[in-house]
């Protein structure tokens, strides 16, 4: 009870909390376009988005990650600005090249779902909007600003459902793109408020950060989220292209909703557990102990969800997407399944690994799980259609859950073994 007084005066309620806003809030945002688009439209619509989250697998080059992880460590307040600061520059940077391959890459390949191309290019410079709310929300975290840092993420999704809502409403998908990057305009605009008191005066990064160890961090740690990201990624594309019809893809999308929402529960709590696993790396007696605390947690919290889930699949179907989305019954009751596996075994154990500095062996299991799920997901789709894609999704976490648990105890033994 003391170390959940203790969580709640740190500030772990207005996370949770800001996490909770945001995840109805952006429930409500994709209700609103399944219920405003046709099936078709909103299939294209979800095909174009899922084909920018390929390109957004680097985002940033991880810089996000990177400010988080280097301002957590510092205590020098020079410094945290300096790496801010480099944060915001590699961020902006990334984001623009990918906004050019975008671009590019609309001009030369066509999508297999009509109309998704148009939808693209247009959304190609929302990447480099969104950098600034990433890096400037880690930046409060690593200043253990938990206050400030919720109220900016609630604030954001608030605009981007408001600019959502409005401008599909009045303007159909080119109101709904205009709609998102005012929304993220505004949020930038609002981050540079929350962090002036950490951004000035402004520092120099010459000489008092290490950019070389920022970028290789925050490039590993890139492309270990990417083919870790490319799990839920390649479900929804392998269904455009191997059933080529925007219905699946809806179909597929409204049975992933719900579960992947979710899964804000458990990276809320590793939101702000992250910075303190971090900066007290070389403790392992203080990562075990609350390691072992969260995890506990977790596992009641997510059975309780998974088994409601389970049981009432077909009621919140019909309640929430309607009659015609009846046949995303079964995936979403894989899904959920899904959800208790990624919550309570693989985000957890991955974001203390990374904590610990040990983004490797994340890497190492982001690969196999990626190459596992190419392999699935073909073989899977092609059988059982949209019920493949969950199944695949299924397994390759089961693995993924598995292997970085297993390194995780392995590692806390190692470490309690050179104690003795």
């Amino acid at each position: 009870m003391n170390n959940f007084k203790k969580a709640i005066k740190l500030g772990a309620g207005h996370i949770i909390s800001a996490n909770f806003i945001n995840k109805v809030l952006q429930f409500a945002t994709s209700i609103v376009l399944v219920r405003f688009m046709s099936k078709s439209e909103y299939g294209t619509w979800s095909y174009a988005m899922n084909i920018m989250s390929f390109f957004l697998l680097f985002n940033g080059l991880g810089a996000a990650n990177g400010t988080l992880q280097f301002c957590s460590r510092t205590k020098d307040i020079n410094q945290k600005r300096a790496y801010l600061l480099f944060g915001y520059k590699l961020g902006i940077s990334a984001n623009f090249i990918i906004g050019l391959l975008i671009i590019a890459f609309t001009a030369f390949y066509t999508l297999p779902i009509a109309n998704s191309n148009s939808i693209l290019r247009k959304i190609a410079f929302i990447p480099l909007l969104t950098i600034l709310y990433n890096v400037s929300g880690n930046g409060l975290r690593a200043n253990f600003a938990n206050k400030r840092y919720s109220i900016l993420a609630v604030l954001n999704t608030f605009l981007f459902f408001v600019g959502s809502v409005l401008g599909i409403y009045f303007f159909k998908i080119n109101g709904l793109i205009a709609g998102r990057y005012l929304a993220y305009i505004l949020t930038a605009i609002l981050s540079g408020f929350f962090l002036k008191e950490y951004l000035l005066p402004f520092t120099s990064t010459k000489n008092i950060i290490n950019k070389i160890e920022f970028i290789k961090f925050s490039s590993l740690i890139a492309i270990t989220n990417a083919t870790s990201s490319i799990l839920y990624l390649l479900d929804t594309f392998f269904v455009g292209l191997i059933l080529k019809n925007g219905v699946s893809v809806a179909s597929y999308k409204a049975a992933m909703i719900i579960p992947f929402s979710l899964i804000f529960l458990p990276k809320a709590i590793l939101t702000f557990a992250y910075p303190y696993f971090a900066k007290n790396y070389n403790n392992i007696d203080y990562v075990i102990k609350y390691y072992k605390k969260m995890f506990k947690s977790l596992l009641l919290i997510n059975s309780i969800i998974t088994l409601f889930l389970i049981i009432f699949a077909k009621l919140i179907i019909l309640i929430i997407f309607g009659e015609k989305y009846l046949s995303s019954v079964t995936p979403f009751r894989i899904l959920a399944i899904n959800f208790f596996i990624v919550g309570s075994f693989r985000v957890p154990a991955g974001n203390v690994l990374a904590s610990l500095n040990k983004i490797k062996i994340n890497f190492y299991i982001a690969i196999i799980s990626g190459l596992s799920n190419i392999v699935l997901d073909i073989f899977f789709i092609k059988k059982y259609g949209n019920n493949g894609a969950a199944i695949a999704t299924l397994l390759v976490m089961i693995i993924s859950s598995f292997l970085s648990n297993y390194y995780l105890f392995r590692y806390f033994k190692t470490k309690k073994l050179e104690k003795i």
